[in-house]
């Protein structure tokens, strides 16, 4: 297995609506957008946390600029629309 960059950003959202991130089409999209980029190439994985109010955005590629760059973005679109 090949270790790549990753990186991890969280977006605040309340606490209520942190398991229902995939029902607002603008996240789903991106989420799918994303995946489809990084397909082969490193992976995806948006979850919530089990403790706090907050969606995690987790993202591994080989370039860390990048993926730095597109788990902010994802991050910010997230709490956006869900705050």
């Amino acid at each position: 297995m090949e270790v790549m960059p990753q990186a991890l950003v969280n977006a605040k959202v309340p606490n209520h609506k942190k398991e229902r991130y995939m029902e607002y089409p603008e996240i789903a999209e991106a989420i799918s957008k994303l995946d489809s980029k990084f397909a082969g190439e490193g992976r995806v994985l948006i979850r919530p946390s089990g403790t706090e109010p907050k969606v995690r955005v987790m993202i591994e590629g080989k370039d860390k600029k990048q993926i730095d760059e597109e788990a902010k973005k994802l991050a910010e679109l997230i709490q956006n629309i869900m705050l």
